[in-house]
């Protein structure tokens, strides 16, 4: 599946991707017309389908990160989303990136609102994977 796979007949978009930094936190919204794929400020634009592992979106996801900072990485999901989230955490070892923890939850209280959130503490970066969310 690719980006343009899930623009047949879309008729809203959103966008999963949401980060944080330190006191200060910008999440996206966006319904209407906009290009699958597009990049908006700190967003990624993709359909409503569950989120899948995808080269582009990873790339996407590594221009986000901080370079030489670890990564606590969170993945939230039954078996499925698991093995989704796996493949962008071993996707990112792959481009140098350490993952210094990796936290295993069915569940998050409260329930993640993006598949990707990305928040920036300092001297880590929380990565949270959760495919299914919305």
């Amino acid at each position: 599946m690719s980006l343009s796979d899930l623009a047949t007949g879309l008729t809203t978009v959103f966008v999963f991707l949401n980060l944080t930094t330190v006191g200060w936190t910008q999440s996206c919204f966006i319904t209407g017309g906009i290009d699958l794929g597009t990049t908006t400020q700190n967003c990624i634009v993709v359909g409503p389908a569950r989120l899948t592992f995808q080269p582009a979106i990873a790339e996407e996801l590594i221009s986000k990160l901080s370079p030489g900072k670890p990564i606590r990485l969170r993945t939230v999901g039954r078996d499925s989303d698991q093995k989704v989230a796996d493949e962008y955490g071993r996707y990112l070892q792959s481009r140098g990136f350490q993952i210094a923890e990796h936290h295993i939850t069915t569940y998050a209280v409260p329930d993640p609102k993006h598949p990707i959130t990305i928040r920036d503490e300092g001297s880590m970066i929380d990565l949270t994977v959760a495919p299914s969310a919305r």
